[in-house]
């Protein structure tokens, strides 16, 4: 027997919902949901999405970026996806990388000499509702170097009913029973097939958070203060 040989199954934002809806009642096998039901839907898997960026950060959200410094600018509107986090900056001068450091807020605003030039020592990231805005000090002394961004992306927005989930494929179950949970009120759902129902959405969650986890050793070593 032949295989596929293809292995990029995924579920569109309609099939999510369908198989939520029929978790919780909210359809039968050979129904279609109304549009009000689906719009409700919708808005319920994008706000759990948005939640469940703030909960964790997952590695297939990790993404690189280069941003060209230009001199006398110290600060950046990112024309990428908003990242969640930034939690790795490197500056490159002459094809050398190395590591800048990322402060608060409150180091940034309490750096006294703003108007400093040079090549960047550390930068503040402020994920704005726009596209998010990095500030380097000191000021850039030139348009010849670069950063090199490592983030966190948020989890695309379901906007159509034709959207593939921005999941991989061990997600979707738990795409389809967690959403199932959260429209069970709607459908009066309760006592213990809500009690099953949301054992199920929580074990399949946790399956594709271990399933996440990304590989690597953990170096451990004390803090020397001189």
């Amino acid at each position: 027997m032949a295989t596929s040989g293809s292995v990029d199954y995924t579920d569109t934002t309609d099939v999510i919902i369908k198989d939520a809806l029929l978790l919780c009642g909210g359809v039968e096998d050979n129904e279609t949901p109304s549009a009000d039901q689906t719009n409700h839907a919708m808005r319920s898997l994008n706000r759990m999405c948005k939640a469940w960026s703030a909960k964790g950060l997952k590695a297939w959200l990790e993404e690189s970026y280069t941003l060209d410094l230009e001199a006398d600018t110290a600060s950046y509107t990112l024309s990428i996806n908003r990242p969640l986090r930034i939690y790795d900056v490197r500056k490159v001068v002459n094809s050398v990388e190395t590591p800048v450091r990322i402060v608060t807020r409150n180091e940034y605003m309490s750096q006294p000499a703003k108007d400093s030039t040079g090549k960047p020592v550390f930068v503040y990231y402020d994920p704005d509702y726009g596209d998010g805005v990095l500030y380097v000090w000191p000021t850039p002394d030139s348009s010849d170097d670069d950063l090199r961004l490592t983030y966190k992306s948020y989890i695309e927005d379901f906007d159509t009913t034709a959207n593939d989930a921005h999941f991989p494929s061990e997600w979707l179950e738990a795409l389809v029973y967690n959403l199932a949970v959260r429209l069970a009120p709607r459908y009066e759902v309760a006592g213990q097939e809500l009690l099953e129902l949301k054992a199920q959405a929580a074990q399949y969650l946790m399956d594709a958070e271990d399933a996440d986890m990304e590989e690597g050793s953990l170096y451990i070593e004390p803090e020397y203060q001189y």
